[in-house]
């Protein structure tokens, strides 16, 4: 499955995503862009991540971050068949309740 995602993207970069509260089903949001795969999966990006999960952490306590923890989570981003698949959002819409 994810090589079909990764030729996919590969060959429309293009990108449309919506996201629904199960908790709210009223409150959505959706985003459309254009994927950006980085096969190389490069060690700035991870930082990037991390920042992201550890900030996040703070404000949800069951996150990612918590759940697995760092040293876990650089290994599993850092396994050889992993690619890095950064979103370019051109549009994002929604009501959030």
């Amino acid at each position: 499955m994810r090589h079909l995602v990764r030729a996919q993207f590969a060959a429309d970069p293009r990108l449309a995503l919506c996201v629904i509260n199960d908790h709210e089903p009223n409150a959505y949001v959706t985003v459309e862009g254009s994927v950006i795969i980085h096969r190389d999966n490069p060690k700035a990006l991870h930082e990037r991540m991390f920042t992201f999960w550890q900030g996040f952490t703070d404000s949800h306590p069951a996150g990612p971050w918590s759940l697995f923890g760092r040293a876990n989570l650089e290994k599993m981003w850092s396994a050889p068949t992993r690619a890095i698949f950064e979103v370019r959002a051109t549009r994002v819409s929604g009501y959030l309740m």
